[in-house]
């Protein structure tokens, strides 16, 4: 691998674990990647981009296969700067690209997390300069980890922000600015250098909402985290409540966004509100189409391209699962190792369960759905699937219990796809692969007359 002479070693090494840079001049509206994978020949190879930084949905920007002598080529045309992610193999990547330049990639490992350019670093682009700085402040932190903790940095961390401020004057790509600035700002308030109030009215209210730039909404959502949990429960009124329950009307949640000392700059007031309605829409106690109603009000509502675009990938987050939307496939491993997908079991209904052995309420509704598998197995499959259980702890619950329907070890990121805030939960899914109850009735809530009116509609309609 070949360095910049003048490149310190510690900076060359950063950058070899950030792994990426640009070499080359490209088309001044396009990003383009080159790349050299040869442990990974013909495997898929993306780069996408968040939507937004409130829902993290990500959108295909480019892809490929790598072909049979390792090589790919993505090209984003009219790319804007920002940042991307590389899906290479196993791995993803975060990156910074620019429009105008062509990057140039190896990947010398057969499950992609190692990135690396086998040139020169153009020292002007973006990635350089911030993976300089992102080195910077890694350093000054760790270096200073017992004065942070003491809470004695003040001083170090005054003297060190303005060396920061001096050191990168020079450089005048907006891009860099916002991302030192609010970099910056993070750093200050880990180290509570500015009460919450004083940054709140120096790089919140009345500042540019700076939507796809990715320091500034890191800044932003570690601010108002919570903060929609905070109003309800400060609300002096039950209208609030009231609107979050029934999902309307979303002027009451902006109105009492707004009484906040931290929500008073109404054009940062519907972004706080998505930020919060996403935040209770992966909190148990919430109904999350009653949420929904309120994400469609406010996009009704806003005149903010921006806040429209949000709602928007927000609802198809929620509608996803909605009853009527098609199950999401998987495959998971019964206790002898054989591998299974759902697909196997969709020829009846399915009453798809998620569980611990660990959990004290898992072990109390598993254990209470056997009556019920007694009385409807005939209509439906029953399958009970586990991410932390090991071949001998699933088999032993199930000889202790006497269970006899399918149990299934999945990844845990089939409960990410299912969205499994906590144990147990559960889905109903009819013959033809589409959610029915989402998230379904647990066996002690219930469960038994719920399928009995399934079933009794479900022949009724089919006669």
């Amino acid at each position: 691998m070949v360095y910049p002479l003048n490149l310190p070693m510690y900076l060359r090494q950063f950058i070899f674990l950030i792994a990426i840079t640009g070499i080359l001049r490209a088309q001044k509206t396009n990003i383009e990647i080159i790349g050299n994978a040869p442990l990974l020949a013909n495997t898929p190879v993306a780069l996408t981009q968040y939507n937004d930084y409130i829902t993290r949905s990500e959108v295909l920007k480019a892809t490929q296969t790598i072909g049979g002598d390792g090589k790919f080529n993505l090209v984003v045309e009219g790319g804007l700067t920002g940042e991307y992610f590389l899906h290479i193999g196993d791995a993803s990547h975060s990156i910074l690209l620019e429009p105008g330049h062509l990057y140039n990639l190896e990947i010398p490992d057969p499950n992609g997390e190692n990135l690396f350019y086998p040139t020169e670093t153009d020292t002007n682009l973006l990635i350089y300069q911030t993976s300089n700085l992102d080195y910077q402040i890694n350093y000054f932190t760790i270096y200073n980890y017992e004065d942070f903790a003491n809470g004695s940095i003040r001083n170090k961390l005054k003297k060190f922000i303005d060396s920061m401020d001096l050191k990168y004057d020079y450089i005048q790509n907006p891009f860099f600015k916002q991302y030192k600035e609010y970099k910056l700002v993070e750093l200050m308030s880990d180290a509570s250098f500015k009460s919450q109030k004083t940054l709140y009215q120096t790089y919140l209210k009345g500042k540019p909402i700076l939507y796809q730039h990715p320091q500034y909404m890191s800044f932003f959502n570690n601010f108002y985290t919570g903060i929609m949990s905070e109003v309800l429960r400060n609300a002096n009124n039950s209208d609030l409540k009231n609107a979050i329950q029934n999902g309307t009307p979303i002027d009451t949640v902006l109105i009492n966004i707004q009484r906040h000392e931290f929500g008073d700059d109404p054009r940062l007031a519907e972004l706080i509100c998505l930020k919060g309605l996403f935040e209770l829409y992966y909190m148990p106690g919430y109904d999350k189409y009653k949420l929904e109603n309120l994400v469609l009000e406010l996009k009704a509502k806003s005149n903010t391209p921006e806040i429209k675009g949000i709602a928007e990938y927000f609802i198809q987050i929620i509608s996803r699962m909605k009853p009527g939307s098609q199950y999401f496939n998987f495959e998971g491993k019964d206790t002898e190792g054989n591998i299974h997908a759902l697909t196997e079991y969709n020829n009846k209904n399915m009453y798809l369960s998620f569980f611990s052995t660990d959990d004290a309420a898992s072990i109390r509704e598993i254990t209470a759905l056997k009556n019920i598998y007694d009385e409807y197995r005939k209509d439906i499959n029953f399958i009970t699937v586990c991410s932390s259980c090991t071949y001998a702890s699933l088999q032993s619950f199930i000889n202790e219990h006497k269970l006899k329907w399918t149990f299934l070890i999945i990844d845990p990121s089939v409960e990410n796809e299912y969205e499994i805030i906590t144990y147990p939960s559960a889905f109903l899914i009819d013959n033809q692969g589409r959610f029915v109850m989402s998230p379904g009735t647990l066996p002690t809530a219930g469960l038994s007359n719920q399928l009995y009116l399934f079933l009794k509609n479900q022949k009724q309609k089919n006669r």
